[in-house]
């Protein structure tokens, strides 16, 4: 019942506030950090897997803007607009901190789109956290999978807890998945720019007809996941290899 409730309005700190029962006060560089971690971009055929992270002081929450939520939820405006106020809230380091980290189609190739995913939430979170003092962190994970956090691991100690349909039940984690939305949508953008011809400003590297179509006539990029079914078998016809 209370899962249900929760997911019907949209991420609150409840979850954030379980973990800190017991774990001292968030702001409290000897206690404990809740940090948010969620990612964008596993499924397109083009472009990096991109991961977000957010830690949120609890003394702060009313600062934040109202609407957030789900990220697959909200329009591309509303989403910007959300975005911009968050990212001026990050400016006071002691408010709000976000970080964004990204792993390119060559490693996701070269590692698989599992592990550069995961790759690519620990950078994340090791950005977040290099300059924190706390004694350990406890990350919410969107999703049904518990990344390793090898690397966090051997700085302080680091429990991680999967939360399906997280961006709808924790505010760090929504925060989290606009952050690798946004820093995602603005790269594929750029990318299309330099790559033109596949549509990537409006299908942001998924596989629609419409990039279909353009793979198929001008061949894949660089920055296509060669090792994606669709891709492969294009890049044969086309003779292409990284």
């Amino acid at each position: 019942m209370a899962v249900n409730r929760n997911l019907s309005r949209g991420p609150d700190f409840s979850l954030e506030n379980d973990l800190l029962k017991g774990t001292g006060d968030l702001f409290d560089q000897a206690g404990c950090c809740i940090i948010g971690v969620d990612e964008a971009g596993r499924g397109p055929w083009a472009g990096p897997v991109t991961a977000g992270a957010a830690w949120i002081n609890p003394e702060a929450l009313n600062m934040l803007p109202a609407g957030i939520n789900d990220s697959k939820k909200l329009s591309a405006s509303r989403r910007a607009e959300l975005w911009e106020v968050l990212q001026h809230l990050a400016g006071d380091p002691s408010c709000l901190q976000v970080a964004v980290a990204s792993i390119e189609a060559s490693a996701i190739d070269r590692d698989g789109l599992l592990p550069a995913t995961f790759e690519a939430m620990e950078n994340a979170a090791l950005a977040l956290t290099s300059g924190m003092e706390a004694s350990a962190l406890h990350l919410l994970v969107d999703g049904n999978l518990r990344p390793p956090f090898r690397n966090l691991a051997k700085v302080r100690p680091v429990q991680a807890t999967p939360v399906v349909k997280g961006d709808q039940r924790s505010l760090s984690i929504a925060i989290a998945a606009i952050a690798a939305k946004q820093t995602r949508d603005s790269i594929m953008d750029w990318l299309d720019d330099q790559f033109p011809g596949y549509g990537w400003k409006d299908n942001k590297g998924y596989g629609t007809r419409q990039h279909a179509d353009a793979l198929a006539k001008q061949g894949p990029s660089p920055c296509h996941r060669l090792s994606f079914r669709p891709v492969a078998a294009v890049a044969a016809a086309h003779d292409h290899t990284r």
